[in-house]
């Protein structure tokens, strides 16, 4: 089985409490730290495409997206339940 992969952006925000539970439980992942996370106007970069990324799987343009094998979750709540199980 391979490693999950965590996408989110570069900072803390949503995705920082699985990258705690992953860490707490020495859980081997992916980190794919979308960076820089916000461009020179201060909103959130739109060129790493994570909108595009999120439609592709059928859900809502948000994130974190979490990718393990054929699993694909991106609520908050069910990535982290999901790691720390």
């Amino acid at each position: 089985m391979s490693k999950p992969v965590l996408n989110y952006f570069s900072i803390c925000g949503r995705g920082e409490v699985a990258r705690l539970i992953a860490a707490a439980g020495e859980l081997e992942f992916t980190d794919n730290a979308l960076a820089p996370a916000f461009d020179e106007t201060g909103g959130w970069n739109q060129a790493l495409n994570y909108k595009e990324k999120a439609g592709a799987m059928g859900f809502p343009g948000v994130l974190p997206l979490l990718e393990h094998d054929d699993l694909k979750l991106y609520q908050t709540t069910a990535i982290e339940s999901y790691l720390a199980a």
